[in-house]
């Protein structure tokens, strides 16, 4: 079969190195080689069962499931991510895909839709639909993915379901490190809102 190119074997580690379960094109690997030469590297890794194709130019690490002997479906939200590489675009969770991601349901959403200030987009993965909503620059410029998320998740609720049990819940789900950088970003958002993740950020007496 001759030599592997070392463009494959640099491809190749560095896919051993991701996590089961993360979405992958050929722009992950635009500083290795060029398209052709990364796009044919996929298609023979593919070939070989290291990574899988979802769709055209997308690909993700299975994570095989002992419980159920089969591969688990890909992960929207590492396709999601992975889409916003390639095209450059700021994205969050919206709707019931912030609910989720943060713990608050934990109904699978039939479309996971993400807010983004690229065009407007649809994909259909495995039965499931990924639609991008536009956004301008500004409702995504200025804080970080997670404060976007947790605002996005109250604005789908609405002011009267975010109870005591909705705060705790997303209190957990994010790292404390990064609830005072959420804190100082909360001060341009609508006042309820604000509110609401002063509570999720300040430590329970």
């Amino acid at each position: 079969m001759g030599q592997r190119p070392k463009y494959l074997i640099a491809i190749k580690e560095r896919i051993d190195g991701m996590e089961k379960g993360t979405a992958l094109t050929a722009a992950d690997f635009s500083d290795i080689a060029g398209t052709d030469a990364v796009n044919k590297a996929l298609s023979r890794l593919c070939e070989e069962g290291t990574i899988r194709r979802i769709m055209h130019g997308m690909y993700d690490i299975p994570v095989y499931s002992k419980m159920l002997q089969e591969y688990a479906a890909p992960r929207i939200n590492q396709v999601a991510e992975a889409l916003a590489r390639k095209y450059q675009w700021s994205i969050a969770p919206g709707g019931d895909a912030s609910l989720n991601l943060l713990h608050v349901s934990t109904q699978v959403p039939k479309a996971w839709i993400y807010i983004s200030d690229g065009p407007y987009r649809q994909y259909h993965i495995d039965g499931t639909t990924l639609i991008f909503q536009k956004r301008t620059k500004k409702d995504l410029s200025g804080i970080n993915r997670v404060s976007s998320m947790i605002a996005e998740a109250f604005k789908t609720l609405g002011k009267a379901r975010v109870d005591d049990d909705v705060i705790q819940t997303i209190r957990l789900a994010i790292p404390e490190p990064e609830r005072k950088t959420i804190l100082l970003e909360s001060e341009s958002m609508t006042g309820w809102i604000r509110e609401n993740i002063k509570k999720i950020c300040e430590v329970p007496q």
